[in-house]
């Protein structure tokens, strides 16, 4: 009985870790929306998701790929007064996301 479950459990660890290594835009904005209250006028979640989704998708270098995504996942790690005041890896100047 175990065993015909093995190949599904393997799957869904698999896809679990696959899932890990890309940053989740949307995460990162709610985090920096709804949980920290970063505001921009007429700019809610669905906005800044396109946009995080569209920043990370930009860079065809292996390298500003890497750095990219290093900074979504800054966003969602970072703490609240962190993201108010800007940290290294978010800067609402800069960032459109």
């Amino acid at each position: 009985m175990i065993s015909r479950f093995l190949p599904v459990l393997l799957f869904v660890s698999l896809l679990a870790l696959l899932s890990g290594c890309e940053p989740d835009c949307r995460a990162s904005c709610r985090h920096l929306i709804e949980d920290c209250g970063v505001e921009r006028a007429d700019w809610g979640v669905e906005d800044c998701s396109s946009q995080c989704i569209a920043y990370l998708d930009h860079y065809e270098d292996d390298w500003q790929k890497t750095e990219s995504r290093q900074a979504v996942r800054c966003v969602t790690n970072a703490s609240c007064d962190e993201l108010r005041t800007g940290t290294p890896c978010y800067d609402d100047a800069v960032y459109v996301w």
